[in-house]
């Protein structure tokens, strides 16, 4: 059509040696420095002969015109049920000249070349395999159509509950080893691929363990159904008196030690769980102490159900008078010195652990301070435990016999822990054996702390810091 043609490359020859060599670009274009005589040039395209011009005198006119005869040709690539095929290379190679023109198919299946005249050997290729080969004459002589041995294939991935087995991941190969897919099952429940002639392999793993393995011939088939050796399993825990143990946290691993989950068990003292049939080790811990662990062997059931060796306790904390103690904090301490919670005790004094095998302590703490330590092994703690706490009622007393101003912000602080509160407008309060001390402010004034020392009564007498003085 007389337009310019770029990425030709032009070789000049004089008795086969070859004399120069350039590459047409910037309109078709390309310069050549020659001697005077006369010279053969061919012209090629990625290797293929487009064009020769024999016996040329140059210089002549200094101008030489190639006419190329090239004719564009759209491949249009279908697989077998007739449907468009992107990202298809073609290499077109030429015989006469071992040359190759390569092309890319688009998303409606077209791949577009310009070839000279001659007949083509065509290779389709696909993820790198060559899948099909076929020969084209140009000229044309019939369409350019050419179906390939694809099929766009489903895989159906479900787990042993007939339920979509979301989160596991699906690897399909072709016979070269090539991965064709390789993707996170979705909540769709399939993953579509284009798949080839030959036997490939289709695995399915979770967690990075393998549950399926399968050889086939997917090209023939447009779905296939996987049903995977995994479902849904409930886990329940119970105490030695048949009670649930709720917040237990559950390690769930294979046999060989690979963790698999990690759970926590619900108020009714159950968890559930997604798990192959396998051979697994259940660890029960509580706040991190291991109080349980058993072999567990999954082959379809949907229930687990384990005792561990613990007893749920529920007590009562009082003080020296019989009043409950709120807010205590409740340590079980194991004979390897490991501490196990904090419980903490509700508003009527009440709170609950559970009693590990072993040796066994119990530590409260109340107001950072320790108000209890008592032994807990093989369950021998009375359901009503006493702290070293007292409810006691403090008096203030001035040498000031006509001195009847209320003492304002009192404040008590305790001489262990360095714990400091307000007290109570009404003098009465709960507070821990030992030593304490008192500052006070009497009219608008700040007075030196005084020192106080709780034991067993539950009267206390506070003389103020204060002086007579005649002026």
């Amino acid at each position: 059509d007389g337009l310019p043609v770029d990425g030709i490359t032009v070789t000049i020859r004089d008795d086969f040696i070859i004399l120069d060599q350039n590459i047409s670009a910037d309109g078709g274009n390309l310069r050549l420095r020659l001697p005077y005589g006369v010279y053969d040039a061919t012209a090629t395209m990625s290797g293929i002969l487009v064009a020769e011009i024999n016996n040329f005198t140059a210089p002549g006119e200094g101008v030489v015109i190639i006419e190329i005869a090239l004719e564009k040709i759209d491949l249009t690539l279908t697989d077998l049920d007739d449907q468009p095929i992107n990202e298809i290379q073609v290499f077109a190679h030429d015989p006469r000249t071992f040359g190759v023109m390569i092309a890319i198919s688009d998303e409606n299946g077209i791949a577009s070349l310009r070839l000279p005249e001659g007949v083509y050997d065509l290779d389709f290729s696909w993820k790198g395999r060559i899948i099909s080969t076929a020969n084209l004459s140009i000229p044309l002589t019939a369409d350019a159509d050419f179906q390939l041995p694809l099929r766009e294939h489903t895989i159906f991935v479900t787990d042993a509950d007939g339920e979509i087995a979301q989160g596991v991941l699906v690897t399909l190969r072709d016979p070269s080893d090539t991965v064709l897919t390789s993707e996170i099952l979705s909540q769709t429940g399939s993953i579509t691929t284009l798949v080839g002639s030959g036997s490939h392999r289709l695995s399915v793993s979770w967690a990075g363990l393998g549950l399926y393995n399968e050889y086939y011939s997917p090209v023939n088939m447009t779905s296939h159904d996987v049903v995977l050796p995994i479902g849904k399993v409930e886990l329940k825990v119970k105490d030695l008196d048949g009670e649930p143990l709720a917040n237990l946290d559950v390690v769930i691993r294979l046999d060989s030690g690979r963790l698999l989950d990690v759970v926590t068990t619900n108020s009714t003292g159950a968890s559930g769980l997604y798990l192959p049939e396998s051979n697994i080790v259940v660890t029960l811990q509580m706040q991190g102490y291991v109080i349980h662990e058993a072999p567990v062997f999954l082959n379809g059931q949907d229930l687990i159900e384990m005792t561990a060796p613990v007893r749920t306790r529920t007590f009562n904390l009082e003080d020296t008078a019989g009043n409950p103690l709120s807010n205590a904090q409740m340590y079980l301490v194991t004979e390897s010195g490991l501490r196990v919670g904090p419980s903490v005790s509700d508003g009527n004094g009440e709170f609950t652990v559970f009693l590990l095998p072993g040796e066994l302590w119990l530590d409260v703490q109340w107001n950072n301070r320790g108000v209890l330590y008592t032994n807990m092994t093989d369950n021998q703690a009375p359901d009503v435990l006493t702290a070293a706490v007292h409810t006691a009622s403090l008096t203030f007393v001035s040498p000031l016999e006509a001195e009847t101003q209320v003492v304002r912000n009192v404040a008590l602080r305790d001489a262990v822990s360095g714990l400091t509160h307000t007290l109570p407008p009404s003098q009465i309060i709960q507070i821990a054996e030992g030593n304490h001390s008192i500052s006070l402010v009497w009219q608008d004034v700040a007075l030196p702390e005084v020192a106080l020392t709780i034991d067993a009564s539950d009267d206390f007498t506070v003389e103020l810091p204060l002086v007579v003085m005649d002026l």
